[in-house]
């Protein structure tokens, strides 16, 4: 009985001990490989300006910040003045009307729908209709409007790191390039287009919901959306990622030039990114680096912030942290069983040798030599339970760990999710479409099979354990030992 508590108990706790090291390790290798970044950016809900009013082309008046921005500028300031940086990905976004071309049809597609059938039933509902609705000729332009991320290299924007996104044909925007773009395979397929293919952006004038300007572009990319999402007509065109598109900063530059020039008088939006992500060399470094940066003349924490990436890292490290959770609750559990059932067990084969107790006693031999003696003991059938949990642990271990990694990551990854009209009038009212609908992709970017190993370190710590609880066991079995004389041991436990 007691070989067999403590093969249970040698092998529990092996494949514990070799899961749990075997993903801390892996969880090391994510945490340098994904989590060498952080982000350079405005602070949330900057008021304090400086401000200033501009003048717009309709004869209003505007009031627009004016103070220092996340700019170029400063991109290169930190790159030369803080060693140990690799590489950056800058980045902003604009919204902009295809024009020649469709997008995937969403809210403002059926809300021109229902307009036109509205106008088709009611010949006076163009002098009926309330002056916050749109009229037909706007709701066209809008079904035209998408996202359009400007990158100063798409292979580093958050949703190609974390694979949310995968370019499936062509290549990745970069600095060098002049209009160029990246399109989802969704929208080249609806459109028929192919990489080399051409098309024209255009912007809103100021604002008024008319398209003015453009800027042609060309395809160079092709990607695939790595999850589902829901369409439907509460999610507008531009929250639809297959509907976005990715492009260089000059393009950016050349369109947000477009609508100043049909916005303002005399005023010219500078360029600067919304956010920028750092990389550096060593991830060990990563805290050190960030505070050199903070500290640079030009980051001023009124307008700035500075924070660690864990867009990738969070999401990856977490299915691997569950699993060492839901191994740390099992390996206890069974550890506390079996400790329960080892002092039992240990009681009744101590209390089976009381008489060669007393007699031990008698003889003058120390209680603590005695209790020693029985930890010896077990610690010989430990042995032998450890050799069979060693034999057995390898392959159990490998099949039990990568199962669980299974398991974490397809619960990761995206389902079909049904929305009841109620489910998406409220999300469409609190004003969380973009949370909801604007990607619901799976984005761990771990590994997907680990080789648990079991090794020198892994026996230390299965014998480190082992003996631990066989003391334990052993000292509460044997506690009447240092309580009892040895005549009341021989009357006692009778």
């Amino acid at each position: 009985m007691l070989l067999l508590l403590l093969t249970v108990l040698a092998t529990s706790l092996s494949i514990g001990i070799t899961v749990w090291n075997s993903l801390d390790s892996a969880v090391d290798e994510v945490q340098n490989k994904l989590g060498t970044s952080f982000i350079v950016k405005m602070q949330d809900g900057l008021t304090a300006g400086p401000f200033e009013m501009v003048k717009l082309r309709d004869g209003g008046e505007r009031q627009v910040y004016v103070g220092p921005r996340v700019d170029q500028q400063m991109v290169d300031q930190i790159m030369q003045q803080v060693d140990g940086i690799s590489s950056y990905e800058a980045d902003n976004y604009t919204f902009a009307c295809v024009d020649g071309i469709k997008l995937i049809e969403g809210g403002y597609a059926s809300a021109l729908a229902d307009e036109l059938e509205r106008m088709r039933e009611d010949p006076e509902w163009d002098e009926k209709r309330p002056d916050q609705m749109l009229d037909d000729e706007e709701y066209r332009l809008m079904t035209r409007m998408t996202t359009v991320y400007a990158s100063s290299n798409t292979e580093l924007f958050s949703y190609f790191r974390t694979g949310a996104f995968t370019l499936i044909e062509g290549r990745h925007v970069t600095s060098q390039d002049s209009h160029k773009v990246i399109i989802s395979d969704r929208f080249a397929e609806v459109n028929n287009l192919e990489l080399g293919d051409t098309f024209t952006l255009q912007m809103q004038a100021g604002f008024e919901r008319v398209a003015v300007g453009e800027c042609k572009v060309e395809i160079v990319g092709i990607f695939q959306v790595n999850g589902y999402q829901p369409i439907n007509e509460l999610v507008f065109e531009s929250h639809i990622t297959y509907n976005w598109i990715f492009t260089d900063i000059e393009t950016f530059a050349d369109l947000q030039s477009i609508s100043d020039q049909y916005s303002y008088l005399d005023y010219k939006w500078p360029l600067y990114y919304d956010n920028v992500t750092f990389f550096v060399e060593d991830a060990d470094q990563l805290e050190e680096i960030i505070a050199e940066v903070q500290a640079l003349d030009v980051m001023d924490s009124l307008y700035f912030t500075v924070v660690r990436d864990d867009t990738m890292y969070k999401s990856t490290v977490e299915p691997l942290s569950s699993i060492k959770m839901m191994v740390l609750i099992a390996v206890a559990a069974i550890a506390i069983g079996c400790l329960i059932v080892l002092c039992i067990v240990f009681t009744m084969w101590i209390r089976s040798r009381r008489r060669e107790i007393a007699i031990y006693l008698s003889l003058g031999i120390r209680k603590a030599e005695i209790l020693g003696q029985f930890i010896i003991e077990a610690a010989v059938v430990a042995v032998a339970a450890s050799v069979v949990a060693f034999a057995v642990c390898q392959p159990i271990a490998d099949t039990i760990g990568n199962n669980m990694l299974s398991s974490a990551v397809a619960e990761a990854a995206p389902e079909e999710k049904e929305y009841s009209q109620e489910e998406l009038y409220e999300i469409a009212v609190n004003g969380n479409t973009g949370e909801a609908f604007e990607l619901d992709s799976g984005t761990y970017a771990g590994p997907e099979h680990i080789d648990f190993q079991f090794g020198l370190a892994e026996m230390l710590i299965l014998v480190a354990a082992e003996f631990l609880i066989i003391i334990a066991a052993i000292c509460k079995g044997g506690s009447f030992i240092f309580k009892l004389q040895p005549r009341q041991i021989m009357t006692t436990l009778s």
